[in-house]
């Protein structure tokens, strides 16, 4: 007869998992035992509410295990283990945060009950940075959120999360593939290269496109007119203090300043002060030692001055090749700093101030969310653009995960007599070093997850396979074994290091996180009452680098945008194949074995988990011909993981071009074409753009029936997406500063 073990666990507990538990194991060759469980007896407690929120309720559950890790286990002078906790590489992946740091800053959402209490914030020594209603997003160290707990104003307090390039910058180098000679061409009648519409005399001008990433290489020729002065309207360069370290004698005073650590948050360079840097005159201390934002940048708006070797002029220009440029550097290397879609609202401000309409480019995303919306970054973006505000467009990329088996899910029903499937199918997960896990739940139904392991952490005292339950009672997990377990103390380390979320007030669904130690998993999700409506469960891998955990059976290929690629009120954009040769730097033709108008094969499916349609368009991205930093150079000083191929066969005949791929180039295409959109009509909002793009996207052939979750609204047809543009009505204003 087994002897059930059961743990008892609240939603805010302390999360230490004990280094020799996680550390690393032999796993040997041991089975996983496939056999359906055998639920323990339990008792599910009906009262349902929030009667016992304490105050550290009010964080998120990231917030809130962050919070635990840097303000008790830091004060205690115990370091961080890689394998408790978030990890080193998750502290910086997830959060921007360097470990080696005793309070590090992090970036908050805080909603406030009524209006924002400045004085609050003042205690906290909170750095604002954007306000919106009764929310504010603020910079301030993590120590300093016990504090804001207390405050009765208070009622919510959330993390922004820092975001990473969507892999991969060049599959070729990632896949080591050789690029093929092959003979004919595989494109298709329904996938004209992306610079053969018609674009009816437009061309950007009067129109900004704002990127955020990892900042331009302001010297290229791509982005300086014919007489060359630059395009560049300003740079927002958050990494460069060089306004702070020269008193203010080199570039301009950035819009924020740290309260805590008394600096200036970077350096703003405005249109003559690059100017004068051109000419010798000044200095400007920014640079793109990745590409990948300067390839962004071209994507959308490069003029293709930039060449040698006797190629002409505008060879490879970008979409809005007249446009006007403001670029917000976030990141060096690829991973952007959190809080960075934030500057989105300061882009659209800048443009306002000057009466124009801009189109904003995120090629950037995070794992670490729900898939429904509710990231905080989403939330901002949702309240700085959408209908009625006109003038102002941002651009999400879907990112770059179909390939890999990061998500899993199922259904299971109501624990009753005669239901035949009380537990889901079964999912395997294989975890090859300690791995951050998402689960989501319908919050009406009592759920409860099941899981077996190779790890021996989780085997009996004769060395058997335990079966671990995990179970839904009201504002808690209550946690079960099979059988007494040989190590108590690492499994009950692993039990507290569970972290569920119960935000039922807010409408959101439960979740559960938990940081899984190596070894193979077979797992179930089961209904623990009659109490099952819905039953579906979703499981998400959400490291950032998708190295070290993947599904097995049970993958599921569809909802697995990034985000903030799940902004209700941004465009999303996924990728598909157009170009499969190019003339390369040794004169030599590259050519790839594409299938021209199929989805690329790394392009995020939808929808969103609520069944919004996301992505809403797929624009051409493999390959993309753009503009290349001199810098990111491999003869540069520049990244590890620079956009430049270690061969020479993705770069073009010039020397100054680079053939690029993913959701991050087929975004600021699908931008470009937003700004031209925005030149013949400078007063659309996002759901007008939305409408036209759905009205005129490609179906059929190789996107079939639309909506579907690979292609959204289908192709992007910029050309019939220009024509269907209507002309402004005179008596509207333009945007301008509210």
């Amino acid at each position: 007869m087994s002897i059930w073990k059961k743990y008892q666990i609240a939603p805010q507990l302390c999360w230490a998992l004990a280094a020799a538990s996680l550390s690393a194991v032999h796993l040997g060759a041991q089975t996983l035992d496939r056999s359906l469980p055998t639920l323990p007896q339990f008792t599910i407690e009906r009262t349902r509410g929030d009667s016992n929120i304490e105050p550290l309720d009010k964080l998120s559950p990231e917030l809130y295990a962050l919070y635990e890790q840097f303000s008790f286990s830091r004060r205690s002078g115990a370091g961080i283990d890689e394998s408790s906790e978030y990890t080193s590489f998750q502290l910086e992946s997830f959060f921007g945060i360097d470990s080696s740091e005793s309070d590090p800053l992090v970036v908050t959402s805080i909603s406030f009950a009524k209006a924002v209490d400045k004085l609050v914030l003042e205690k906290a020594r909170a750095s604002v940075i954007a306000q919106m209603g009764n929310v504010v997003y603020v910079m301030l160290p993590i120590r300093s959120v016990g504090g804001l707990v207390e405050s009765p104003s208070i009622t919510r307090i959330g993390i922004l999360k820092a975001f990473q390039t969507p892999s991969p910058l060049d599959t070729s180098r990632e896949f080591n593939i050789v690029p093929r000679e092959r003979s004919g061409s595989s494109q298709t009648t329904n996938a004209p290269l992306a610079s053969d519409f018609d674009k009816q005399l437009l061309s950007g001008r009067g129109v900004l496109i704002g990127i955020i990433d990892t900042g331009i290489d302001w010297k290229h020729s791509d982005f300086r007119k014919s007489d060359g002065t630059s395009r560049i309207h300003t740079i927002w360069d958050l990494t460069d203090d060089s306004f702070q370290t020269s008193q203010g004698r080199i570039g301009s005073k950035p819009p924020i300043y740290i309260e805590d650590r008394k600096r200036w948050l970077g350096t703003v360079y405005t249109n003559k002060q690059i100017n004068d840097a051109l000419l010798g005159k000044a200095t400007v201390n920014s640079f793109d030692l990745s590409g990948h934002g300067t390839a962004v940048a071209g994507t959308a708006a490069s003029n293709g001055r930039a060449t040698s070797q006797g190629i002409p002029l505008g060879t490879y220009s970008g979409v809005a090749s007249d446009s006007e440029l403001i670029i917000v550097k976030v990141s060096n290397c690829g991973e952007f700093l959190p809080g960075a879609a934030i500057t989105a609202g300061w882009i659209i401000e800048t443009a306002r101030s000057v009466g124009k309409p801009v189109a904003v480019n995120l090629s950037f995303g995070t794992r670490f969310t729900a898939r429904d919306g509710s990231d905080e970054s989403e939330h901002f973006l949702d309240s700085i653009t959408g209908p009625s505000i006109k003038g102002a467009i941002v651009t999400t990329a879907a990112g770059n995960d179909s390939r890999m088996n990061i998500r899993a899910g199922g259904r299971f029903a109501p624990k009753r007599r005669g239901q035949a499937d009380q537990f889901s199918n079964a999912i395997e997960l294989n975890v090859s070093s300690p791995n951050r896990l998402m689960a989501i739940f319908d919050r009406m139904d009592d759920w409860g997850i099941a899981f077996r392991s190779t790890n021996p952490i989780f085997q009996d005292t004769n060395g058997k396979q335990a079966t671990i339950f995990l179970v839904k009672n009201n504002r808690r997990i209550e946690t079960y074994a099979s059988a007494e377990l040989r190590n108590r103390t690492a499994a009950e380390s692993f039990f507290s290091s569970i972290r569920p979320s119960f935000e039922n007030a807010l409408g959101k669904p439960d979740t559960v996180q938990f940081q899984f130690p190596a070894g193979n998993y077979i797992m179930w999700g089961f209904g623990t009452t009659p109490n099952v409506t819905n039953g579906r469960f979703d499981l998400y891998i959400v490291e950032s680098a998708g190295a070290g955990a993947s599904f097995g059976t049970g993958t599921l290929k569809t909802e697995m945008l990034t985000s903030p690629g799940n902004a209700k009120n941004a465009i999303t954009v996924g990728s598909y194949d157009f170009r499969d040769r190019w003339i390369n730097l040794d004169g030599e033709t590259t050519f790839y074995n594409l299938s021209i108008g199929a989805p690329s094969y790394y392009s995020n499916p939808g929808f969103r988990r609520d069944g919004l349609v996301k992505p809403d368009i797929v624009g051409p991205g493999r390959f993309a011909i753009s503009s290349l930093s001199q810098s990111a150079n491999p003869n540069a000083s520049g990244c590890k993981n620079s956009i430049v191929a270690e061969n020479r066969a993705s770069t073009t005949r010039d020397g100054f071009h680079i053939a690029w791929e993913g959701t991050s180039a087929s975004t600021p295409f699908v931008t470009g074409v937003i700004a031209l959109m925005l030149q013949k009509n400078p007063n659309l909002d996002s759901e007008q753009v939305r409408s036209i793009l759905k009205k005129t996207a490609r179906s059929g052939g190789t996107v079939g029936a639309v909506p579907n979750p690979i292609w959204g609204w289908g192709m992007l047809d910029p050309g019939a997406a220009l024509r269907a543009t209507p002309a402004p009505n005179r008596r509207t204003p333009r945007p301008r500063s509210r």
